[in-house]
């Protein structure tokens, strides 16, 4: 550049200096098998980044955020995998347990469990599925509330299920007094389908506790 002093263009061209940029290795949980798979140490640094040093970054003058980690969810009830019992193959999609809403229904202890469930027949004749699940636990068995059928949403016992057919909803059972107790004193459950004339399939449920 004319007009500068030499000194001047020499102080010019040495005021460039780098810095190295970090980055943090994130932590992934592996549920039920595992600890933190945390990076490794021996990971190089990433390249260098030159940096202009004459306008250096002012610190942030507002306010402190007030942004909090929202509390984790509670654990869900686990109900998911695959029955067989003769022809009928059900898929649980998963489960929840639900408290009355009502004072009625609270001083009665009611609860509702509800379990998705996808059902199919590998046969090749129709199957009656009207009598086919059962919710067992702590020596109880119970079958679906009849009175849900017809309802939005729930899956349909009411007639055979042909060949090659699908149905898919909710199962759900209805529980007060004692029997609710049972169910939450104990925190776990077995789904069962049982084909007419075959060996019943089941699947446990676990975590079903009110918190």
């Amino acid at each position: 550049m004319q007009g500068l002093a030499p000194h001047r263009r020499e102080t010019l061209g040495q005021i460039a200096l780098g810095v190295v940029v970090g980055i943090g290795g994130g932590v992934a949980v592996a549920a039920l098998t595992g600890g933190p798979d945390l990076p490794d140490a021996g990971a190089s640094a990433a390249p260098r980044t030159p940096v202009d040093q004459t306008a250096p970054a002012r610190p942030a003058t507002g306010p402190p955020s007030t942004a909090r980690t929202p509390p984790p969810a509670p654990p869900q009830p686990l109900a998911t995998g695959t029955l067989r019992s003769g022809p009928l193959v059900a898929s649980l999609r998963g489960a929840a347990l639900i408290p009355a809403t009502s004072a009625s229904g609270r001083a009665r202890d009611r609860l509702r469990v509800v379990v998705r469930v996808r059902l199919r027949n590998a046969g090749t004749a129709p199957v009656e599925v009207a009598d086919t699940f059962r919710l067992a636990f702590s020596g109880r068995q119970l079958r679906p509330d009849p009175g849900a059928q017809g309802q939005a949403g729930v899956v349909s016992l009411r007639s055979p299920l042909s060949p090659a057919g699908m149905r898919e909803g909710e199962l759900r059972f209805e529980l007060s007094g004692a029997t609710s107790r049972a169910l939450t004193d104990g925190g776990r459950a077995r789904v069962e389908l049982t084909a007419p004339g075959e060996p019943p399939g089941t699947r446990r449920i676990t975590r079903l506790r009110l918190r």
